[in-house]
């Protein structure tokens, strides 16, 4: 009993210290928003999913849900097409596809 007690002691007094805030993501922050501190433009994007409802189109990106003209950190959503989206960040134009584009060898 006395080495369980012991053992407890020691998890407590020192597991604060094997973790840091860091670690965690703060359950107030709206997604999408990065976390005051992290440097966003260097998280690369990456489209998760793209659906349309009503006629409005929408994209996952990163776990967030996006829409057009939205902006996102320094990410504006240009685009939201049915295979792709497009983003600008930093004044420049980038596609995101949900699939690689496969190219085929025509052969001889």
């Amino acid at each position: 009993m006395r080495r369980l007690l012991c053992a407890l002691l020691y998890v407590a007094a020192f597991a604060p210290t094997l973790l840091s805030a860091e670690d965690f993501r703060d359950p107030t922050t709206p997604l999408g928003r990065a976390a005051a501190g992290s440097d966003s433009s260097s998280t690369p994007l990456r489209l998760q999913a793209i659906s349309s409802r009503g006629g409005h189109w929408s994209a996952t990106i990163n776990g967030s849900l996006v829409y057009e003209n939205q902006i996102i950190n320094d990410v504006t959503i240009t685009s939201i097409l049915e295979d792709r989206v497009i983003v600008t960040r930093g004044g420049k134009q980038t596609e995101l596809r949900l699939y690689e584009t496969i190219r085929r060898d025509p052969g001889p």
